[in-house]
Order: structure tokens, then sequence, then C-alpha cells
């Protein structure tokens, strides 16, 4: 599982006011359903006791609101819808009845049946309300984040009023792919996740560049990586849609998932169609860094491969073709990406470590410090003795001084002087002498008694060295 925390979309040139406006809305609500709390509970309450009392006598007859005909159609599946010799149904129907007759009065009262989109009963005010209900603080901070994430940038990318048309048509829309799949549900969808579906798959499109820090946790351990958004969101696309299809099979009527995957399913799928389409009609903007529609990044076929070979629980298979797709293409951030995360996976970080040197190498070709400087320390954290290589290191920690890290630049430099010798190529100890000037007189001495007893050192290099030797004593 991802967590993105963050990406290097840093700016907006527009105050998005509809962004934050759509965050008041649901922090409004949601502090309106916290003031009648108490009615949410008591129909939670008879709702619990009347479907329980159902599930312990599956041979008497519910409410269609309580338990939809596909609803008795699993039960009996499951429990079976014999009485036992014990049974007395026509006292039970009844007390059935009586919990079915409390739980529908309480729904007068209950604000999440008003607000709600209720698949069985769609009304227009649920249609819309939903988007901007949520049942807890998880459900909203968890919606919210992905929301804060992607919605202000999509909303920059499309102009106010037309990110606000589209934000509210695409969470109805996923809204009514729910309850396409669940047509005879009797239980309200609420939250915003259909439509901030929508907002990472626009967003996927726009800036599928995008680098986004995720956070994940391996063996428990908490880590954070950085990884392009067309590997991030395509990844929580697919394991939703894996997990829609796996609901439906095993609980075609909805009686126990608490999640409607088919929402989000939908909602991504939207977002990624008007995003192309906006694509394809929209006048190419000047400020914008990212391609154009007809030069698209194709997703390498390798990765897709080894991607749905990961969802289908085949990791040996990725991993070959990932390994030797990383042989092939080197210089492909794609490849050499999706490759790196597999090895850190599978704990096989050291294997994968040259293909990850060399990313880092070209993110500093490029100017990309940042990015460097996020790859090196996933590096540093998985295969630490690629990472301190003294070539590296060298690059690196300027790298890290240029970007205001001083401490961690001088770590590193500090590390690559204190092991070089005879060993170390030349051109690392010259560059690593200039840098060195950046840090403390001292450290460059350290550096140019090396230089002097490096075999290798040109003799005007050698007298330059020494002179400062004598200087600095």
């Amino acid at each position: 599982m991802f967590i993105p925390l963050t990406h290097d979309r840093a700016t907006v040139r527009s105050l998005p006011w509809v962004s934050f406006t759509i965050i008041g809305l649901c922090l409004a609500v949601f502090f309106y359903l916290r003031l009648e709390s108490d009615a949410i509970d008591a129909s939670a309450r008879a709702y619990g006791e009347a479907f329980s009392f159902y599930v312990e006598h599956p041979y008497l007859t519910p409410d269609p609101q309580l338990v939809s005909p596909t609803g008795v159609e699993q039960v009996h599946r499951a429990l079976g819808s014999e009485p036992p010799a014990d049974a007395v149904p026509g006292l039970e129907q009844r007390r059935l009845d009586e919990l079915t007759d409390a739980w529908r009065t309480s729904l007068e009262t209950d604000p999440l049946w008003k607000l709600g989109m209720v698949p069985d009963d769609v009304r227009p005010l649920g249609a819309v309300a939903h988007i901007f209900t949520h049942a807890g603080w998880m459900h909203l901070l968890g919606n919210l984040l992905f929301f804060y994430l992607t919605a202000p940038f999509v909303e920059d990318r499309l102009g106010h009023f037309p990110f606000a048309a589209f934000y509210l048509a695409a969470g109805v829309a996923a809204g009514y792919f729910h309850c396409l799949h669940y047509p005879d549900m009797n239980v309200p969808l609420i939250g915003a996740s259909g439509a901030i579906s929508a907002t990472m798959g626009a967003f996927l499109v726009f800036f599928r560049r995008a680098r986004i820090k995720v956070l994940t946790f391996i063996f428990i351990i908490p880590r954070t990586f950085l990884l392009p958004a067309w590997v991030v969101f395509p990844f929580w696309f697919f394991t939703d849609l894996a997990m829609a299809a796996q609901s439906s099979r095993a609980d075609p009527a909805g009686l126990l998932s608490g999640t409607a995957y088919w929402a989000h399913v939908g909602g991504f799928l939207i977002g990624v169609g008007v995003a192309f389409v906006f694509q394809l009609v929209a006048k190419p903007d000047p400020d914008d860094d990212e391609l154009t529609p007809a030069s698209l990044d194709v997703l390498p076929a390798a990765v897709s491969r080894a991607t749905s070979a990961r969802l289908a629980g085949r990791p040996e298979e990725a991993w070959r073709l990932l390994e030797a797709e990383a042989r092939r293409c080197p210089d492909s951030a794609p490849v050499v990406d999706a490759y790196w995360q597999l090895a850190i996976e599978l704990g096989r970080a050291p294997a994968a470590a040259g293909a990850m040197q060399r990313r880092i190498r070209v993110a500093l070709r490029d100017g990309d410090r940042e990015t460097a400087a996020w790859l090196w320390g996933a590096l540093d954290r998985h295969a630490p003795a690629a990472a301190r290589r003294p070539d590296l290191a060298v690059a690196v920690g300027e790298a890290l001084l240029d970007l205001g890290r001083r401490a961690e630049g001088e770590e590193l430099l500090r590390g690559a002087a204190a092991t070089a010798g005879p060993e170390t190529p030349i051109g690392v100890l010259m560059k690593l002498l200039r840098v060195a000037g950046r840090v403390d007189p001292a450290l460059r001495r350290q550096v140019a008694a090396a230089l002097r007893s490096h075999p290798q050192t040109p003799p005007e290099v050698r007298a330059e060295v020494a002179g400062e030797l004598v200087v600095g004593s």
C-alpha cells in the first residue's frame, strides 16, 4: 500500500479557491454530523440489531429495505434457509418486523440517509451531498490528503469553474457507477472518494511525470520512496479494481464491504477520460512543462507486464522482466524506478543498486538535484555500500550542499574523504578537493594530502596541493 505524502508540483498559478471551498464544505458537513452523532448512532444500532437478528434466523422474510433480494440469496447460500426444529417462525418473524420498524423510524432523524446516495432510492440531494459527507475522522482526513495533493493542480490546469463542474459531475457519476454494481443496496454511499479518484485520474494525465513521495511499510517498518505519478496512481487504480472485482464475487449484495471500490474505479476512469479530452481540445499552455498530447509518454511494455505479474502474485516473473529491461534500457527512469521498487519489496536492493546509481547520476546530469537526493536517500537506506561509493558520494554531497542541506552534504563528503586512498579514481579526488573547499579548510587539506600521495596525480597538481599543505600547516 502506498500513501502519498507530497510531490514536486509545489506551486500553482492562481489561488485554488474552488478546492479550498470543497475542503471547507467537507469540514462543515463533518462537524454538522458530529452534532447529530446521537441520531446516527441510534440508527446504526437499530440497523445492527435488525440485521443481526435476520442473520441469526435466515429462514425469515426480511423487509427488502433491510436486506435486498440479492442479499437474501447471498445469506441463504452462506447460512441456508431451513428453520431448525426448535424454531418458532411466527414469533420470530414478528420480532424481526418490530426491529425493522424501529430501524425505519430511526432513519427519519438520521442525516446520513438524507445526505447519502442510496442505490435503491437515489434522490437528487443525496446524489450530490454524498460527495461532501464523511463518517469519521480517518475517512475525512484520508480523502482530504489525496484531494489536497491533486485537486489544486487539476483546478489550476482546468480553470476554476470548469474544475468545479468536473468535480461535481465526476462525483455524481462515480456514485452512479457504484449504484450500477449494487442496484438493490439500501445502505447510503457517503464520501468524496469517487470525485477525488477523478482528480487523481486527471492529475495522472496532466502531471504523469510528477515525482511523488510515498510512504509504505516493509515488514511493518515505515519507508518513503520517490516514485513517478504514472507508477503510483495506476498501481492504486489496479489494486482497487482487483478489490472491486473480488468484492463483487464474494459479496454481490454489498453486505460486508465498507469501501465503495467501484466508485473509485468509475471516478478514476472518468477523470482520465475528461483530462485526455481536455488535452486534445484545449489550447496548449505556454507555462506548462509537460509534453503535448501528441507526445504522451507510453508506459514501457515490460513495466506493464511486470505490474500485471505482481498483481497476479508472480513476483519472480516480474523480477525477471524488470531485471532484463533495466539492462536493456539503463537510462529509462520508468524502468529503473519500477525495478528498484520491486527489488525493495523482494529484499534484493543490492542487486538493483547499480541501476539506481546510474539513475541518480542521470538526475544529477539533468540538474534535478532534489530527485537525485531523494533517490540517493532510498539507496542509502537499502544498499548503503553502493550509496557510499566515493564517486557517487561526492556528486550527491555537492548536490546536497546546493540544496541547502549542509549537514547531510558535509557528512557525506567527510565520509568520502575518510575512505580516500590510492584506489580512489583521481578524477573523484580532484572533484572532492574542489567541493571540500565549500565545507572547511581542514577537510580540503585532508583531501590534498590524499592527492599528494596518489600515484596518478599529475606533477602540476601535486605541486599545487603541496604548496597548499605548506600554507595551511
